[in-house]
């Protein structure tokens, strides 16, 4: 929990882990299909992902993205792309 809290306090994102955070959603986002990319469901999607995994601790730009993507087309990782 203390590593968590080291990145946020009082709910709220250090600002160079918002920072990652939106690199992590603009790199997803351009790596998703070009089908989905525009589907604003897929968008919020992974949106939320890179955030519950932000809110887990992670501040890696790489690891938020790969977390944004997991499961989001098919059922099956995208994360690779």
């Amino acid at each position: 929990m203390g590593q968590v809290l080291q990145f946020r306090r009082n709910n709220v994102f250090f600002p160079e882990t918002t920072v990652a955070m939106g690199n992590a959603y603009e790199k997803a986002i351009a790596s998703l299909p070009y089908e989905t990319k525009s589907v604003s469901y897929f968008r919020e999607r992974v949106a939320k992902k890179i955030m519950k995994a932000a809110y887990a601790g992670k501040i890696n730009v790489e690891q938020l993205r790969q977390s944004g993507l997991l499961e989001i087309v098919g059922g099956q990782s995208v994360a690779k792309r």
